[in-house]
């Protein structure tokens, strides 16, 4: 609320029960009346002292983000979340989340009127809200740097750390009053996996523990490979394996799940690190294999059909982003020519594994030949901004997009004409507190499908009195 008592709210939101996600900023007078829009696919949004001004973080045509103070002033692009203006309204705090990539950290930053920021403090994989202290001499914020180390923390603009609630887990942070006091929320999280086997008509709950989140399906749709990185996960992380007619999951080693061969016989795993390896794990009898990677540390990587090698998202050293072509036992890798390629949406190979998908610029669907020869453009009209493409048609002749929103809309686009057809609406059974679906992984007959989504099971808030 502004010093004025005016609301800046967020109406026509993909996905009204998630905190992230873009909508239509508008601004509405305390005492109700029908919201003014000002601006859409805005992330965040935080009054000035004055109660005119407005900071915002939002996402361009362009697929970039950027954070503007005022409207209109452009003072950095990046992914942030959290934007707070200071109580002198001189300084921007949020969180940074930089350049796409895998395992990403916030780092908490502060950003003047003219551009300059400041790295307050950094290695943040869990952030959870974020607002300055009454004086504007701290940052408080709800984060970890694991999974198993989140709580109410405060920094000095100068990085000096303190806690204030431990063992915040369930935690999430809202704000805090004049007085000091906190507004949190405690949050009980589930992430399920749901599925339609082959032959079925009904989907299957195949959730493990509490931070389930489904990889890969098999070619024929008779089992799926999934990560669990939760509270009951191991720090190393966990790869698992689990049919889809309901039997228990079997777990197949360390990292993150990113890949499955032809056959199902092999799993590809990234080990978390440091440093990131590249492993293929056997989903049956045999032995775990290290797939060696020269120059570069691979932050993902797919595994080819028909036993191809390996396709790598990585970075080196002073190096932008950059996609290659591995071996099929490792070596250096041999760069793929991309164009414009946006990395925070998905990218999904052939099943020929000879050409790769992807979303450019504008929206632009866009097919790359993994082997040499000239990116094409897919005609129609460009992606939305909560699309992507999700999964090859077996003949290679369509494409499956997910809409990522609640439920979910699966559309088919055949590649020859960008013609679009629906294919499946998507929800778990039990609606209740679902926040968000993806991905979704479909067979390549397309007769049986898999899908990852978010549920609040519980939400209290609190005020916290005397914290110091």
């Amino acid at each position: 609320m502004s010093s004025k008592g005016e609301l800046a709210v967020l109406v026509k939101k993909v996905n009204i029960l998630s905190v992230e996600g873009t909508g239509t900023l508008a601004r509405i007078p305390l005492g109700g009346g029908t919201p003014r829009e000002v601006l859409e696919d805005v992330y965040f949004a935080d009054w000035a002292p004055n109660g005119e001004d407005l900071a915002i973080s939002r996402r361009l045509p362009t697929g970039k983000a950027q954070i503007e103070y005022p409207v209109g002033t452009v003072l950095h692009e990046a992914d942030v979340s959290c934007l707070r203006v200071s109580p002198k309204g001189d300084l921007l705090a949020f969180a940074d989340w930089g350049n796409w990539g895998n395992d990403k950290r916030a780092t908490i930053t502060t950003i003047d009127s003219k551009g300059k920021r400041k790295a307050v403090s950094a290695g943040w994989s869990e952030f959870r809200g974020l607002a300055w202290s009454p004086r504007g001499d701290e940052i408080i914020f709800g984060g970890g740097r694991a999974i198993n180390d989140v709580a109410i923390r405060a920094v000095s603009l100068s990085g000096r750390e303190r806690v204030l609630i431990s063992n915040g887990g369930g935690l999430f942070f809202h704000d805090v009053a004049p007085d000091g006091r906190l507004l949190v929320e405690r949050k009980t999280l589930r992430n399920g996996m749901a599925c339609l086997p082959r032959g079925e008509s009904r989907e299957r709950e195949l959730g493990w523990f509490d931070e389930s989140s489904v990889r890969r399906i098999s070619e024929d749709g008779s089992f799926i490979v999934f990560a669990e990185s939760g509270e009951a996960s191991d720090p190393k992380g966990g790869v698992f394996l689990r049919k889809t007619d309901g039997t228990p999951a079997i777990r197949l080693g360390d990292g993150n799940a990113n890949g499955l061969s032809s056959d199902g016989r092999w799993v590809l795993s990234r080990l978390l690190g440091p440093p990131r390896e590249l492993v293929l794990l056997p989903t049956g009898p045999g032995t775990a294999r290290k797939i060696p990677v020269e120059g570069v540390e691979p932050l993902f990587a797919f595994l080819l059909p028909k036993g191809r090698g390996f396709l790598v998202f990585a970075k080196g050293k002073g190096e932008p982003f950059a996609l290659s072509v591995l071996g099929s036992d490792g070596g250096k890798p041999r760069s793929v020519r991309t164009e414009g390629v946006l990395w925070d949406w998905a990218l999904v190979v052939s099943p020929d594994g000879d050409r790769l998908a992807y979303v450019a610029k504008e929206g632009r669907l866009m097919i790359a030949p993994l082997t040499g020869g000239e990116i094409t453009t897919v005609p129609g009209a460009p992606l939305d901004r909560n699309e992507e493409p999700a999964e090859w048609s077996a003949d290679g002749q369509f494409l499956y997009l997910l809409r990522r929103e609640v439920p979910a809309r699966v559309d088919r686009l055949e590649l020859a004409t960008g013609r679009r057809e629906p294919w499946k609406q998507l929800m778990p059974e039990d609606p209740a507190g679902v926040t968000g679906i993806y991905p979704v992984l479909i067979a390549r007959d397309g007769r049986s499908y898999a899908y990852s989504y978010d549920r609040v099971v519980a939400s209290d808030l609190y005020v916290v009195e005397g914290p110091k």
